[in-house]
């Protein structure tokens, strides 16, 4: 039996303070990282995303809240459903 995936997703804006270390932490567990970053340019978050393999970041400036959070909740379930559909078994 296949081990179920771990997704982390995370709405965040100039999180450079904390975010290398969450990032760190969460690739130690999870399968993808999924962040909706809206950053205001004033830190370099954006610089540590390419450091974690794991890590699918989304431009979420100028959205709504709600509507990053949607978005990343849908790539979370496109992530399962493709695995989910690879996992089936096949019959003959």
């Amino acid at each position: 039996m296949d081990t179920p995936k771990i997704i982390v997703v995370t709405v965040v804006r100039d999180e450079a303070w904390t975010l290398d270390r969450f990032l760190q932490t969460c690739s130690q567990f999870a399968d993808h990282i999924l962040v909706d970053d809206d950053s205001t340019g004033l830190d370099h978050s954006r610089a540590i995303y390419p450091k974690y393999p794991k890590v699918t970041m989304f431009d979420g400036a100028g959205l709504p809240f709600e509507a990053r959070l949607k978005r990343v909740f849908a790539e979370a379930r496109k992530i399962l459903a493709l695995e989910t559909n690879h996992r089936r078994p096949r019959f003959r």
